[in-house]
């Protein structure tokens, strides 16, 4: 079975980790959490990271600033400077400075507004050089709906620009998702219907197969087998 992933609103707790435990079948090695400058309501505290940590769970950062993402490169480059502060503050710089390797950050787009190149690109910009200033490696990477392909071409030509991400999470839901086993991993389904043939910008590293689940707390994911160790190496640990 594909290693799994949760993601929730919530802040992670003891019980919705044995919650999340019990429907996977396994701990999920994952857990996403936002870093939002616009609800901060819902982001990561550091209350959660003890249960994460002794769990043995990483930290997926999701930078959220949804309304943003169809924006200009100014508000890109200054929301990715706005979302590696809140990172640092939200995480702590002394756990941070414990991860030798790269970070990925996850920017949250949805099918509403769009996500630009201009966007992206300058928010992937910011990311990269904001996070050296706090001696971080954090590279960008993005959310989607595997099935959006107007998004897919804005990522390309931020790539084609050399500010593409580095890997991508996609939404590829099945009917009763929530109470079906997990699905194994297939390289088709995380590509767009309309065009199996595409070859993304960059990997597709996570496939969110099932969103919403159990009173709209939780969404569940997999990870793709062959990246793996790509993943895991850039997620954080919490303590």
């Amino acid at each position: 079975m594909p290693l799994t992933g949760a993601d929730t609103i919530p802040a992670v707790t003891q019980a919705l980790i044995d919650q999340a435990t019990q429907h996977l079948g396994v701990k999920p090695a994952f857990w996403g959490r936002y870093f939002s400058i616009t609800s901060p309501g819902g982001s990561y505290t550091s209350a959660e990271a003890a249960p994460l940590s002794t769990n043995g769970i990483k930290l997926m950062p999701i930078a959220r600033q949804t309304n943003h993402v169809n924006g200009t490169n100014a508000q890109g480059q200054q929301d990715g400077i706005a979302n590696v502060d809140d990172l640092v503050t939200r995480v702590g710089a002394n756990v941070l400075k414990k991860h030798k390797s790269e970070i990925l950050f996850f920017l949250d787009t949805e099918p509403s507004p769009v996500v630009s190149s201009d966007y992206y690109s300058g928010w992937a910009q910011s990311v990269v050089a904001h996070g050296k200033t706090r001696k971080l490696k954090i590279v960008p990477a993005v959310y989607l709906h595997h099935n959006q392909t107007d998004a897919w071409d804005q990522l390309v030509d931020a790539a084609n620009a050399g500010h593409g991400p580095r890997a991508a999470w996609v939404v590829a839901e099945l009917n009763n998702a929530c109470s079906n086993p997990v699905p194994n991993w297939d390289p088709k389904f995380v590509l767009p219907n309309s065009n199996p043939d595409f070859v993304p910008p960059c990997p597709i590293v996570v496939r969110q197969f099932a969103l919403d689940c159990f009173n709209d707390v939780f969404d569940f994911s997999i990870i793709n087998p062959s990246k793996q160790t790509f993943m895991l190496n850039r997620l954080l640990s919490t303590m």
